[in-house]
């Protein structure tokens, strides 16, 4: 069984993925803001004259292309604004690793749930635990993400192509 040390190094080491996703959604969140207030020109489009004059099959299909352009970025921002919102404690039990609880307590509390907290085993356990459920979580959300992010892709080439090409 593993000591209490190496316990501490497994949880450090989940803080640490936890903390790799939280950056990498307030990336993705930035990047996906700044392509989508420059895709917002593409608004501009509506009323120009050659899309006005265009026949309906290019008006309808730049339409969908534009919609599921901005479903996709509304779901990829969703997505990444998941990973990075605090998780409540769901726990009954006063956790002396939770900041809300830590909050709550007076000093002598404190002092006490942190003295059983190193005494007790079975706390760094259930926090490798709780911390393993919020870092699946995380990585599940980035993935949705990432992967929402392709077809937004496709969509903006699409976009771009009408706007070069047909229009």
């Amino acid at each position: 069984m593993a000591n209490r040390e190496e316990k501490q190094k497994i949880l450090d080491n989940i803080y640490l993925q936890i903390s790799s996703f939280d950056n990498k959604a307030n990336i993705f969140i930035t990047v996906i803001g700044i392509v989508f207030a420059l895709s917002l020109s593409f608004l501009d489009v509506f009323k120009d004259c050659s899309f006005v004059k265009s026949n309906s099959g290019v008006k309808i299909y730049y339409y969908v292309c534009f919609m599921l352009f901005v479903l996709n970025i509304i779901f990829s921002i969703f997505s990444f604004v998941t990973v990075i919102v605090p998780r409540k404690y769901k726990g009954k039990k006063v956790n002396a690793n939770y900041y809300k609880h830590i909050a709550r307590m007076s000093i002598a509390d404190l002092k006490k749930e942190i003295n059983d907290y190193i005494k007790d085993e079975e706390q760094i356990i259930n926090q490798i635990k709780i911390n393993g459920d919020i870092c699946n979580k995380k990585h599940n959300w980035v993935m949705a993400g990432m992967i929402s992010l392709l077809p937004c892709i496709i969509w903006l080439l699409n976009l771009i192509i009408i706007i070069s090409f047909v229009l």
